[in-house]
C-alpha cells in the first residue's frame, strides 16, 4: 500500500537556507551546483574571484524548499574583509526578509587539495 500525506500545504516546513562560505577557490559554487544537481552558479578556476556578490538558487528536497546562497570568497585579496562580510550579511538578510521563519545553516567549504597534493 502507498501512504499519502494528508498534511495540508500550508503546514509545510519552512525553507532551509544553506549559506556556502569559505576561502576563494575552495569550491563553494561547485558544491552548490552539486547539491542542486544543476549548473546554477558560475564555477571555475581563475586567478580572480569568480563569485563577487551573493547568488541564490533553490530546489526542493522531500517537499521542502532548499535555498542555496553562494557567497564571495572570505580571502579575496582584491576585496576588503569588511566589504566581503557586508555582502554576505546583505545576502542573508535578503533571504531572511523574503522567507520569514526559514531555517539557516552555514556550510564551510574548504579544499583539501593543498593538503594532499605533494610539493
Amino acid at each position: 500500500p502507498t501512504l499519502v500525506s494528508m498534511t495540508p500545504a500550508w503546514t509545510a516546513d519552512p525553507p532551509l537556507v544553506l549559506v556556502l562560505c569559505g576561502p576563494c577557490g575552495a569550491g563553494k559554487s561547485s558544491t552548490g551546483n552539486t547539491l542542486l544537481a544543476s549548473q546554477s552558479f558560475a564555477a571555475g578556476r581563475a586567478a580572480r574571484a569568480v563569485t563577487t556578490a551573493c547568488e541564490f538558487a533553490s530546489t526542493h528536497c522531500s517537499g521542502r524548499e532548499v535555498i542555496l546562497v553562494d557567497t564571495p570568497g572570505l580571502s579575496d585579496p582584491e576585496t576588503s574583509v569588511e566589504a566581503i562580510h557586508a555582502e554576505i550579511t546583505r545576502g542573508v538578510a535578503l533571504i531572511a526578509a523574503e522567507h520569514p521563519g526559514a531555517r539557516f545553516a552555514i556550510l564551510l567549504v574548504a579544499s583539501i587539495a593543498a593538503r594532499v597534493d605533494g610539493p
